[in-house]
């Protein structure tokens, strides 16, 4: 069996009023439930990938693209 877990796009953010520096050098938070499901599933003998749409920056469009 394989599974591809998604993080999907981040699209619909809410940011706060912080300096623009900020926002840019802040980067990215890991997707700690996924990666703690991965874990699990290939612990347990599955093959499994994550697909951090968020880091690759990409879209729902190129999203469905990647996963196709």
């Amino acid at each position: 069996m394989k599974v591809l877990l998604v993080n999907q796009p981040d699209t619909e953010v809410i940011l706060a009023n912080n300096p623009e520096i900020l926002e840019e050098e802040r980067g990215y938070n890991p997707p700690l439930g996924i990666l703690y499901v991965a874990g699990a599933l290939k612990q347990a003998g599955i093959d499994v990938e994550v697909l951090d749409a968020q880091v690759e920056r990409l879209d729902y469009e190129q999203l469905e693209n990647r996963i196709r």
